[in-house]
């Protein structure tokens, strides 16, 4: 992650100042290091073809997270290690497929 910080004396002729930084004195913005591949990604999503799998991500994706966190038990893990957690959510998974051949 690179920080890029500025100086005092940059931000104190600017108009836009209490807008940028508020009461501080200077700011800090930080990167990531896929930074470029999240851009890339929102303008592929800016696309016809972009918002056709974003449509189709909608119907067949996102449906299961509501009703996993509601009656699956998902809202809350409560068990520990990261093993267990992830033997929890394939159980919730393979519930939900089972309840969609239904």
């Amino acid at each position: 992650m690179r920080a890029y910080r500025t100086r005092a004396a940059d931000c104190q002729a600017c108009p836009y100042r209490s807008d940028c930084i508020g009461k501080g004195k200077v700011r800090i913005l930080t990167r990531q290091p896929q930074e470029a591949s999240r851009q890339r990604n929102i303008a592929r999503c800016h696309t016809d073809e972009g918002r056709k799998a974003l449509r189709r991500r909608k119907h067949i994706v996102e449906p299961p997270f509501g009703p996993l966190k509601t009656y699956g038990g998902l809202g809350l893990i409560n068990c520990r290690g990261l093993t267990k957690a992830r033997v929890k959510v394939v159980m919730a998974a393979v519930a939900w497929n089972l309840l969609i051949l239904a």
